[in-house]
């Protein structure tokens, strides 16, 4: 299975066909995260479940028909399902968070410029842990570039990730 679904499956979270559908078309403003491939994975591997064979063989015949088709095959399974798209917005950007978390610049500057770029993707959601510097924050750039803004901004994300992750458990 894809590196970020398997991830995903670690931390408790559900990956069901609308996950793969928002992975494939990109979460938000992400770029996609999923290819047809990944998809073709994630088919066979359900398809040595009873419950998910004849959904899954829907999804591998249409490998042959390209992305559209897929996409159209993953919509139909995903109205059967219980959940919605927020959610699975919700779950990638767990994911692909703690990737950026993981490999982040320690210097202030390249580090917080990363966290932005990252909220940037998904529109700086309410919901979100990230402050930027002159949007909503009034910091100036020799208060809001240093290590100890880094340092509380980190801490900010990892409690943020950990209470979206029990949040996101709570709906599976």
């Amino acid at each position: 299975m894809n590196a970020m679904l398997d991830e995903m499956l670690a931390a408790g979270l559900r990956v069901n066909w609308r996950t793969l559908l928002v992975g494939l078309d990109g979460p938000s403003g992400h770029p996609p995260v999923l290819s047809l491939k990944d998809i073709g994975t994630c088919a066979e591997e359900r398809s040595g479940c009873a419950s998910q064979v004849e959904a899954a063989v829907e999804v591998l015949l249409a490998l042959d028909g390209g992305e559209e088709e897929v996409r159209g095959v993953l919509r139909g399974l995903a109205v059967r399902e219980p959940g919605d798209v927020v959610s699975e917005v919700r779950k990638w950007r767990v994911v692909l968070l703690l990737r950026v978390l993981s490999c982040l610049p320690l210097d202030p500057v390249y580090g917080l410029l990363a966290l932005t770029d990252f909220w940037a993707l998904f529109g700086f959601p309410e919901d979100g842990p990230h402050r930027v510097q002159g949007r909503g924050d009034s910091s100036t750039p020799e208060d809001y570039y240093t290590a100890e803004n880094l340092s509380r901004t980190l801490h900010d994300h990892v409690t943020w990730v950990d209470a979206e992750t029990k949040a996101l458990r709570r709906l599976a």
